[in-house]
């Protein structure tokens, strides 16, 4: 499995571990098969979606102009010399879009500073969307500003964590050309 990956995404939840363990158990009537089970379940949890899918609201727009429209949007992405994912039209579900992910060529080395977010910006972040503010749920305290910058293939990711007073956390997610010169690389 990936290093950036969890190994197990039920170690904050061991309860949950167990019961659902237990349940496996109980069905496979094998140890050894409900342990593989078990495995294969937590690696699968751990990896995010290749595919999204989007419902079409068929009495407003037909499906084929949903696809032409979301690729249109995808091809004025930015994907960084990336192929743009496919919007294709599910084979038996036919009001149902599929955006293809691309697989990237590059290997994600982690920060060595952490910045922890809600789910759904985790899951955002994983199909390639920015990190927000109000997806931010903590991020390292100390006395200087965070700078935390992913380099990988030649790219770079930058999520900078000012701190301010009261506490909270301003997060700007640019590079560092358009940074003023209180920010600086920690």
């Amino acid at each position: 499995m990936n290093d950036y990956l969890p190994e197990n995404p039920f170690s904050k939840y061991p309860d949950i571990e167990a019961e659902l363990y237990a349940e496996i158990c109980e069905v496979t009537k094998s140890s050894s098969a409900a342990k593989q089970e078990f495995n294969k379940l937590k690696k699968w949890l751990s990896t995010p979606p290749q595919y999204t899918t989007v419902r079409v609201n068929t009495p407003k727009i037909t499906v084929e102009d949903a696809r032409e429209l979301l690729q249109k949007k995808l091809k004025e992405i930015d994907f960084r010399n990336h192929p743009v994912p496919e919007v294709i039209i599910h084979p038996q579900i036919p009001d149902l879009l599929v955006v293809m992910s691309t697989q990237s060529p590059v290997t994600i080395v982690p920060a060595t500073k952490e910045v922890v977010v809600a789910p759904l910006c985790g899951e955002a972040v994983l199909r390639g969307s920015q990190v927000f503010v109000p997806g931010v749920f903590g991020a390292p305290k100390s006395k200087n500003d965070h700078g935390i910058l992913c380099k990988s293939g030649g790219h770079h990711c930058s999520v900078f964590i000012k701190h301010i007073q009261g506490g909270l956390s301003a997060v700007v997610d640019l590079g560092p050309e358009y940074l003023g010169p209180e920010w600086r690389w920690r």
